[in-house]
Protein backbone atom coordinates (compact mmCIF):
# COMPACT_ATOMS: atom_id res chain seq x y z
CA UNK A 1 0.00 0.00 0.00
CA UNK A 2 1.85 2.86 -0.80
CA UNK A 3 2.01 5.70 1.39
CA UNK A 4 0.36 3.55 4.23
CA UNK A 5 1.99 5.38 7.22
CA UNK A 6 -0.15 8.46 6.05
CA UNK A 7 -2.94 6.41 6.78
CA UNK A 8 -1.89 5.88 10.68
CA UNK A 9 0.04 8.67 11.42
CA UNK A 10 -2.78 11.19 10.19
CA UNK A 11 -5.78 9.70 11.22
CA UNK A 12 -8.72 11.76 12.95
CA UNK A 13 -9.62 9.00 14.85
CA UNK A 14 -7.54 6.45 16.47
CA UNK A 15 -8.51 3.46 15.38
CA UNK A 16 -9.68 3.67 11.94
CA UNK A 17 -6.51 2.48 10.75
CA UNK A 18 -6.75 -1.17 12.20
CA UNK A 19 -10.64 -1.11 11.42
CA UNK A 20 -10.15 -0.13 7.90
CA UNK A 21 -7.20 -2.44 6.88
CA UNK A 22 -9.22 -5.38 8.79
CA UNK A 23 -12.29 -4.79 6.69
CA UNK A 24 -9.89 -4.27 3.59
CA UNK A 25 -7.77 -7.07 3.97
CA UNK A 26 -10.85 -9.39 4.63
CA UNK A 27 -12.11 -7.82 1.05
CA UNK A 28 -9.07 -8.68 -0.86
CA UNK A 29 -9.06 -12.34 0.73
CA UNK A 30 -12.30 -12.98 -0.19
CA UNK A 31 -11.62 -12.09 -3.66
CA UNK A 32 -8.67 -13.94 -3.98
CA UNK A 33 -10.21 -17.11 -2.37
CA UNK A 34 -13.34 -16.50 -4.77
CA UNK A 35 -10.98 -17.24 -7.39
CA UNK A 36 -9.24 -20.44 -6.41
CA UNK A 37 -6.65 -18.26 -5.15
CA UNK A 38 -4.23 -19.07 -1.98
CA UNK A 39 -3.88 -15.59 0.35
CA UNK A 40 -0.64 -16.11 2.24
CA UNK A 41 -0.49 -13.57 4.91
CA UNK A 42 -1.10 -9.35 5.31
CA UNK A 43 2.45 -8.16 5.79
CA UNK A 44 1.99 -4.63 7.36
CA UNK A 45 1.21 -2.98 4.13
CA UNK A 46 0.35 -5.29 1.62
CA UNK A 47 -0.43 -8.74 1.29
CA UNK A 48 1.02 -11.91 -0.60
CA UNK A 49 -1.84 -14.50 -2.58
CA UNK A 50 -0.64 -17.60 -4.60
CA UNK A 51 -2.46 -18.70 -7.87
CA UNK A 52 -1.18 -22.05 -8.93
CA UNK A 53 -1.66 -24.22 -11.96
CA UNK A 54 -2.55 -27.03 -10.00
CA UNK A 55 -5.73 -25.65 -8.56
CA UNK A 56 -6.72 -23.70 -12.14
CA UNK A 57 -6.62 -26.95 -14.03
CA UNK A 58 -8.55 -28.95 -10.64
CA UNK A 59 -11.19 -26.11 -10.82
CA UNK A 60 -10.30 -25.49 -14.77
CA UNK A 61 -10.33 -21.75 -14.79
CA UNK A 62 -7.50 -20.35 -16.96
CA UNK A 63 -4.56 -19.47 -14.55
CA UNK A 64 -3.23 -15.99 -15.86
CA UNK A 65 -6.39 -14.89 -17.04
CA UNK A 66 -7.72 -15.15 -13.25
CA UNK A 67 -4.60 -13.74 -12.05
CA UNK A 68 -4.69 -10.32 -14.28
CA UNK A 69 -8.65 -10.52 -13.56
CA UNK A 70 -8.40 -10.87 -9.96
CA UNK A 71 -5.39 -8.10 -9.74
CA UNK A 72 -8.09 -5.84 -11.53
CA UNK A 73 -10.96 -6.66 -9.51
CA UNK A 74 -8.34 -5.91 -6.01
CA UNK A 75 -7.53 -2.33 -8.13
CA UNK A 76 -11.03 -1.45 -8.50
CA UNK A 77 -12.16 -2.35 -4.88
CA UNK A 78 -8.92 -0.47 -3.42
CA UNK A 79 -9.59 2.68 -5.21
CA UNK A 80 -12.92 3.00 -3.85
CA UNK A 81 -11.65 2.07 -0.53
CA UNK A 82 -8.66 4.25 -0.12
CA UNK A 83 -10.61 7.55 -1.44
CA UNK A 84 -12.91 7.31 1.69
CA UNK A 85 -10.68 6.49 4.00
CA UNK A 86 -8.71 9.38 2.94
CA UNK A 87 -11.80 11.09 3.84
CA UNK A 88 -10.24 10.45 7.15
CA UNK A 89 -7.26 12.07 7.20
CA UNK A 90 -6.11 14.91 8.70
CA UNK A 91 -3.15 16.10 6.08
CA UNK A 92 -3.19 14.41 2.50
CA UNK A 93 -0.03 13.20 0.90
CA UNK A 94 0.76 14.49 -2.44
CA UNK A 95 1.43 11.07 -3.78
CA UNK A 96 -1.48 9.32 -4.63
CA UNK A 97 -2.15 6.99 -1.32
CA UNK A 98 -3.42 3.07 -2.91
CA UNK A 99 -2.44 -0.48 -3.57
CA UNK A 100 0.54 -0.81 -6.30
CA UNK A 101 0.41 -4.87 -7.65
CA UNK A 102 3.40 -7.17 -8.55
CA UNK A 103 3.48 -10.32 -10.29
CA UNK A 104 5.75 -12.92 -10.92
CA UNK A 105 5.28 -16.59 -11.67
CA UNK A 106 7.46 -19.86 -10.98
CA UNK A 107 8.12 -21.94 -8.09
CA UNK A 108 7.78 -21.51 -4.95
CA UNK A 109 8.26 -24.24 -2.17
CA UNK A 110 5.71 -24.65 0.57
CA UNK A 111 6.90 -26.17 3.85
CA UNK A 112 5.40 -26.43 7.24
CA UNK A 113 7.44 -25.97 10.44
CA UNK A 114 5.13 -25.69 12.48
CA UNK A 115 4.67 -22.79 10.45
CA UNK A 116 3.74 -22.25 6.88
CA UNK A 117 6.89 -20.65 4.83
CA UNK A 118 6.45 -19.69 0.94
CA UNK A 119 9.98 -19.29 -0.42
CA UNK A 120 11.11 -18.85 -3.57
CA UNK A 121 12.48 -16.19 -6.04
CA UNK A 122 9.21 -15.41 -7.47
CA UNK A 123 8.11 -13.67 -4.10
CA UNK A 124 11.47 -11.99 -4.01
CA UNK A 125 10.68 -10.46 -7.81
CA UNK A 126 7.23 -10.14 -7.28
CA UNK A 127 8.21 -7.56 -4.32
CA UNK A 128 10.15 -5.72 -6.47
CA UNK A 129 7.25 -5.33 -9.46
CA UNK A 130 5.36 -3.94 -6.49
CA UNK A 131 8.20 -1.56 -5.71
CA UNK A 132 7.94 0.18 -9.06
CA UNK A 133 4.72 0.54 -9.25
CA UNK A 134 2.67 3.12 -8.01
CA UNK A 135 -0.68 2.98 -6.54
CA UNK A 136 -3.07 1.49 -8.97
CA UNK A 137 -0.45 0.04 -10.77
CA UNK A 138 -0.18 -3.89 -11.99
CA UNK A 139 3.27 -4.58 -12.82
CA UNK A 140 4.51 -7.32 -14.39
CA UNK A 141 7.92 -9.50 -14.67
CA UNK A 142 8.88 -10.74 -17.89
CA UNK A 143 7.55 -14.80 -17.23
CA UNK A 144 3.69 -14.04 -16.43
CA UNK A 145 4.04 -11.32 -18.96
CA UNK A 146 5.26 -13.47 -21.67
CA UNK A 147 2.80 -16.33 -20.97
CA UNK A 148 0.21 -13.53 -22.11
CA UNK A 149 1.06 -12.45 -24.75
CA UNK A 150 1.69 -15.38 -25.75
CA UNK A 151 -1.71 -16.64 -25.02
CA UNK A 152 -3.24 -13.65 -26.86
CA UNK A 153 -5.23 -12.52 -24.04
CA UNK A 154 -5.84 -9.23 -25.41
CA UNK A 155 -4.08 -7.53 -22.36
CA UNK A 156 -1.64 -4.22 -22.69
CA UNK A 157 1.01 -3.35 -21.29
CA UNK A 158 3.37 -0.47 -20.99
CA UNK A 159 7.68 -1.28 -20.71
CA UNK A 160 9.03 0.04 -16.98
CA UNK A 161 12.20 -0.02 -15.50
CA UNK A 162 13.52 -0.57 -12.24
CA UNK A 163 16.35 -0.78 -9.93
CA UNK A 164 17.04 -3.25 -6.89
CA UNK A 165 18.22 -2.64 -3.90
CA UNK A 166 21.88 -3.74 -4.74
CA UNK A 167 21.99 -1.56 -7.69
CA UNK A 168 20.58 -4.06 -10.57
CA UNK A 169 18.66 -2.69 -13.24
CA UNK A 170 15.36 -4.66 -14.86
CA UNK A 171 12.47 -4.24 -17.48
CA UNK A 172 8.85 -4.80 -16.31
CA UNK A 173 5.52 -4.93 -17.93
CA UNK A 174 2.64 -2.54 -16.47
CA UNK A 175 -0.76 -3.45 -17.61
CA UNK A 176 -2.37 -1.12 -19.28
CA UNK A 177 -6.18 -0.39 -17.72
CA UNK A 178 -7.97 0.37 -20.89
CA UNK A 179 -9.72 2.98 -20.05
CA UNK A 180 -11.90 0.87 -17.10
CA UNK A 181 -10.27 -0.94 -14.26
CA UNK A 182 -11.93 -4.50 -13.85
CA UNK A 183 -14.54 -6.09 -16.09
CA UNK A 184 -15.01 -9.98 -16.08
CA UNK A 185 -15.36 -10.85 -19.35
CA UNK A 186 -14.01 -13.54 -21.97
CA UNK A 187 -10.59 -12.98 -23.13
CA UNK A 188 -7.93 -15.54 -24.24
Amino acid sequence: IRKSQDLITYATQPDSFRKNMVSYIEMIRKIVLANKGIFDRFTGDGFICYFNAYLSQKFRVNLYKTVVEVCEHIQCESKSIFEEWQKGLQKLPQETIGLSIGVDSGIMNFSDDRMMFAIGIPAVWATRMCSIGNAGDIIMNNLPHAEIIDREMGFEFDVVTGVTKSGEQFKAFKLKHNGQLWQSGDRG
